[in-house]
């Protein structure tokens, strides 16, 4: 990235460090001089969202049960693509809920996920996509957000992590 950024003469140096050490998803947001102000305070606190996580994992498996119960066909392709990706190595897991608590500890947060049908694949079938459902899991309600980044900055985004996909072990870089 440090080298699109010099080689595009692109002003925001701080985006590979950032990428490399990582950035906070709750509490206060960081901010940067290239997005606009826009300021949304966080919802419950840090302290609250661990306080509650037993009892909301509880009321989510509690979902997932009625769910299966149901035999939805679309949760039966969520969970096949899942499992998909848990063989080729994308995602992790599965893991019990013990082995969960023992690596993370008692306030482990579940984050509920749903289906999306998404157009067809090469065969004509439906294709499906698991959503994430981060507010339904909390884990937005204790960030803040203090910038808003104008959608045309995502190009910018895209044109990065595209040019870096492109170039990452060439000779070029």
């Amino acid at each position: 990235m440090a080298k699109l950024q010099d080689l595009y003469d692109i002003e925001d140096k701080a985006a590979p460090q950032l990428c490399r050490q990582g950035m906070p998803i709750v509490g206060r947001a960081l901010e940067s001089p290239f997005f606009d102000p826009f300021v949304v305070p966080a919802q419950i606190t840090v302290k609250e969202l661990l306080a509650s996580a037993k009892l909301r994992r509880e009321d989510f498996l509690r979902l997932v049960r009625i769910t299966e119960l149901g035999g939805a066909p679309l949760a039966q392709a969520v969970w096949n693509k899942t499992i998909k990706e848990v063989e080729e190595g994308t995602m992790g897991g599965p893991f019990t809920a013990e082995a969960i608590q023992e690596r993370y500890g008692p306030t482990y947060n579940l984050v509920p996920s749903f289906g999306l049908q998404q157009g067809v694949n090469e065969e004509g079938k439906p294709k499906f996509r698991s959503i994430d459902n981060h507010t339904a899991g909390y884990n937005n309600l204790p960030a803040e957000r203090r910038q808003r980044i104008e959608m045309a900055n995502i190009d910018y985004i895209v044109v990065m992590a595209e040019a870096l996909h492109k170039y990452a072990g060439s000779e070029d870089m």
